[in-house]
């Protein structure tokens, strides 16, 4: 399983090693297709996961995708790639115009931020925790991810201005000041 989607900056050297993996004889399932479910944290502009799951599927070497859905509308989305799973020009005109946007909701898990931060805090986490609470909805799995990486909510405190420079875009101290809160709301609010 790899995180595989059309935003990532790395698609050169992934797809030579899977192309490695492939000839080896191993099979490649794609996650992270949707690049982190909306485009926006308001989740007022759903990403196409139709056109997110074909450009996967225009790769040889990925055998399948587990793309995440949260609603009836996004399993319709994903239907909607299975039964024409080719790439046409308005799918690639929209990627293409999303692939120009800074910044959306899926971190690449660089690890360069974590450098950058004062307090070594576990960024690519948080940022994780971020896209499953305001692009996936799933706020119950937010706080548990955030639970399981010891983020207390005030971890940033103490900080005057945040240090760290996402090279995705991400604003991170707004990021973590939105989603570090979850972790003191009781679990049974969340289901």
């Amino acid at each position: 399983m790899i995180s595989y989607n059309f935003k990532l900056d790395i698609l050169p050297e992934l797809d030579a090693a899977i192309q490695r993996g492939v000839d080896a004889g191993m099979g490649f399932v794609a996650m992270k297709t949707m690049v982190g479910g909306v485009e926006d944290a308001e989740g007022k502009k759903q990403v196409n996961g139709a056109a997110c799951l074909r450009w996967v599927w225009q790769n040889p070497n990925i055998t399948t995708a587990i793309p995440g859905f949260t609603s009836f509308d996004l399993l319709d989305n994903c239907l909607e790639a299975a039964y024409r799973p080719q790439l046409d020009a308005a799918d690639k005109k929209y990627l293409a115009g999303l692939v120009e946007k800074n910044e959306l909701l899926y971190c690449q898990n660089c690890g360069q931020c974590v450098e950058q931060c004062s307090k070594s805090l576990p960024i690519p986490t948080i940022m994780r925790a971020y896209m499953y609470n305001f692009g996936y909805k799933y706020a119950a799995l937010s706080k548990e991810t955030l639970e399981s990486s010891t983020v207390n909510g005030n971890d940033c405190a103490g900080c005057n201005k945040c240090t760290v420079t996402c090279p995705s875009g991400f604003k991170v101290a707004e990021k973590i000041a939105a989603i570090t809160p979850i972790v003191n709301v009781p679990s049974y609010f969340l289901a």
